[in-house]
């Protein structure tokens, strides 16, 4: 009766971890190979899932799962944007890519959709970031919505104290652009996000 071999599935970052040990691996399972064919067969399915990881670079999906860690301005908002890869090996790589942010100052906090596609109608925005791969920029305390508006607007309503640094990050790896935030805290914000309609 043949066993059949059970390859696990692991994760971007379990792949880029066991690259170390390819190399490793690879000289050990070729010195095998013409003594021990049964065993051969084992180390070449071990094989096949730790290469999956030497292509992948998925570092900007990474990136934007968690907020900036040390950023160099004190108040104000700051991030990477992500963009569309290419699938290697059952991996969907993420490339920092081009980001693109327009902020309104606002005298109250945006709460309610109508709130938002108000302020955007209302004129043009108050700043515009415009970046490659990581962002930081420096705005005064009060209210904000800081959108994505190249497709359908998304934004982020945000109440920046002095002393505070928003992470927004601009997420447009396989599908629709969206916004991950994160408060000065380290914990996500839920709240206070809109997709709007097409912006014309």
């Amino acid at each position: 009766m043949t066993k059949k071999l059970s390859i696990p599935k692991i994760s971007s970052k379990e792949r880029r971890d066991n690259c170390v040990a390819l190399d490793q691996t690879s000289v050990l399972a070729s010195a095998m190979h013409f003594a021990v064919p049964l065993v051969w067969i084992g180390f070449s399915a071990a094989l096949g899932v730790l290469a999956s990881c030497t292509p992948c670079e998925p570092v900007g999906c990474d990136i934007v799962e968690d907020p900036v860690a040390s950023p160099s301005i004190s108040t104000g908002i700051a991030g990477a944007a992500v963009g569309l890869g290419r699938a290697t090996n059952g991996c969907l790589e993420c490339p920092l890519g081009h980001g693109s942010l327009e902020v309104w100052s606002t005298s109250l906090p945006i709460s309610i959709d109508q709130q938002a596609m108000d302020t955007i109608d209302a004129g043009p925005a108050d700043i515009s970031i415009d970046f490659d791969g990581r962002y930081e920029h420096t705005l005064d305390p009060g209210n904000y919505l800081v959108c994505d508006v190249r497709n359908k607007a998304v934004c982020a309503a945000l109440h920046v104290e002095e002393g505070n640094v928003f992470t927004v990050h601009v997420h447009s790896q396989a599908g629709p652009i969206r916004l991950a935030v994160f408060a000065p805290s380290g914990d996500k914000v839920e709240e206070g996000l809109f997709e709007l309609d097409r912006v014309e």
